[in-house]
Order: C-alpha cells, then sequence, then structure tokens
C-alpha cells in the first residue's frame, strides 16, 4: 500500500554516503516526490530540483532512443534500459525506472558508482510494486501521452 507521508523517509534511506538528493519523477519531468539533505544554502535547493528534474528527463528520453534493439538479436524484445549512470556538473545523476515514473538519485563524483545503483535498485525495488498497483488503478493510458491523459481526466 502506498503512503504519500512514507514516501520522503523511504526516500531518504537512501541519503547517505554522499549520496544527497533522491527525486521521484514522472516521465514529463514534474516532481512526484523529493528528498535532499539539506546544505548551507537551502534555498537553492529548489530551483536545482526543477534542474536537475528536466536534465534527469531529457537524459533519460534521449539515452532510452539510443538503446533500440538491434537487429537479428535474439533478446532484443527484452533489452530496455534498466539504469543510467552520468556524471555532469559536478555530481552524479543514477537514473531508473520505476513503473511509469523516473527515479533520480544526485551524488557527488567521489561516490562509488556500484554503490550509487545498488541503492538506486533498493529504493526502485521498494517502489515498484505500490506505484504498479496504483497506475493499474488509473487505468492503461496513464503515463503514456500525459496531456491525454491529463485531458481524458477532466
Amino acid at each position: 500500500m502506498l503512503v504519500a507521508q512514507a514516501l520522503p523517509e523511504l526516500m531518504g534511506q537512501a541519503l547517505t554516503g554522499g549520496v544527497h538528493t533522491a527525486l521521484l519523477l514522472q516521465m514529463d519531468g514534474s516532481i512526484l516526490g523529493s528528498k535532499t539533505i539539506t546544505a548551507a544554502a537551502g534555498e537553492e535547493l529548489a530551483n536545482a530540483h526543477v534542474v536537475t528534474a528536466i536534465e534527469a528527463v531529457a537524459l533519460w528520453h534521449n539515452y532510452t532512443g539510443v538503446t533500440a534493439p538491434i537487429a537479428g538479436d535474439k533478446g532484443a524484445a527484452e533489452q530496455k534500459l534498466r539504469c543510467c549512470i552520468v556524471e555532469c556538473e559536478g555530481r552524479t545523476l543514477c537514473l531508473m525506472p520505476v513503473s511509469k515514473l523516473l527515479l533520480c538519485l544526485l551524488a557527488d563524483l567521489d561516490v562509488p558508482l556500484g554503490m550509487l545503483r545498488k541503492k538506486a535498485n533498493v529504493l526502485a525495488d521498494h517502489l515498484t510494486e505500490p506505484f504498479d498497483g496504483l497506475f493499474s488503478q488509473l487505468g492503461p493510458s496513464y503515463g503514456a501521452d500525459p496531456d491525454a491523459w491529463a485531458a481524458s481526466t477532466r
């Protein structure tokens, strides 16, 4: 069962060892949930979330388009991008799909990539089942085209 108040607490469990931000994004870039270890300049973090969300979704869409199955590959139908780790702007972003959402962890450059991916995997595993249940109740059209879904719910 998905409890909205527990989402930040659950996401906050990944914020150790150099991982400082966890974002749960819709595929259009809107932020569904976030947790950040506050810095001295806390007022700058709100804008950083929006910029990071836009970057993360753009990266995800670009890389999922590039990783199309290769013709003649036996397992081509099952090939999907499951994780994307990118170093940019003095930080490391780890992107992972969670149901029809995107999980984004931001970490310092010195965080081991295997540890970052493991944290994303564990968090994604905990979030996938509740969100799959939620999206199955909302219907199959949710997440396919955000504008079409929004229009159908009016």
